[in-house]
């Protein structure tokens, strides 16, 4: 169960984690995650995967979920959020009832990721949001393997 888990201090191991998720969501690096921040990245994955237009049009959909689960009820048109309030929030959040909402929000994550729908993440597909996010593509391998521990 979630609730299993001791509550999250925000250890600087923790913070630093967090800020690296932080600054690759924020696309345009203006140094606030916006909407059009998580739409920028589905167009681009989206070009770099050469997706259909129904694909490119589940994939938006599915970066914009996270995007409102970040603004937590806020307007997802017009929120922006610092990196200090997404630390905050996040924080606050994982130590309340988000801890049900977890599992769902990963969940999401992994589908938005697993562009095919086949359960797996292949190499090509973790290239893709590398270059949706802006990170130069070739560090994605390293990463992927390091994920990838059963090489399944």
């Amino acid at each position: 169960s979630p609730h299993d888990y001791p509550v999250v201090a925000g250890s600087e191991h923790w913070k630093r984690k967090v800020r690296t998720f932080f600054r690759a969501h924020d696309v345009d690096r203006d140094g606030y995650l916006t909407k059009r921040d998580f739409e920028m990245t589905a167009h681009r994955i989206a070009a770099f995967m050469n997706l259909d237009d129904k694909s490119a049009q589940d994939l938006l959909k599915n970066r914009l979920k996270i995007w409102e689960a970040i603004v937590q009820g806020g307007d997802p048109d017009s929120s922006k959020v610092s990196e200090e309030v997404y630390f905050s929030n996040l924080l606050a959040s994982l130590n309340s009832n988000f801890r049900d909402l977890a599992v769902g929000f990963v969940n999401n994550d992994f589908d938005t990721m697993d562009l095919d729908g086949d359960g797996f993440i292949s190499p090509k597909e973790h290239r893709a949001f590398f270059y949706g996010f802006g990170i130069p593509t070739e560090h994605s391998a390293a990463v992927f393997e390091a994920f990838d521990i059963g090489r399944d």
